[in-house]
């Protein structure tokens, strides 16, 4: 899926003892952990191993165990089900 967003949360929610869902939270702003605004658009993938971010700058919140992906123009999230990963992937600005 492509979508066209500013910036992107990446987050785990646990869902048993050992299964997770990966959550990309969508946004119109850089640096949205630093601010209260709402998502744009939540996605959940459902019982995710891991994410590849390939060619992307990112930072990683120690507080949170959040990714986030600034001065993005597209986000594309490709899941794999058989191997239980998302491929993420994209355009930023420089």
């Amino acid at each position: 899926m492509r979508y066209e967003t500013k910036s992107a949360v990446i987050a785990r929610k646990k869902t048993g003892e050992d299964t997770y869902n990966c959550l990309i939270n969508l946004f119109d702003i850089n640096d949205p952990h630093m601010s209260k605004e709402a998502p744009k658009e939540c996605l959940e993938f459902e019982n995710i191993d891991h994410a590849d971010v390939m060619g992307l700058k990112l930072k990683y919140c120690l507080l949170g165990n959040d990714i986030v992906l600034n001065d993005l123009k597209v986000l594309e999230v490709t899941e794999d089900k058989e191997n239980k990963t998302l491929q993420l992937s994209g355009e930023q600005d420089s």
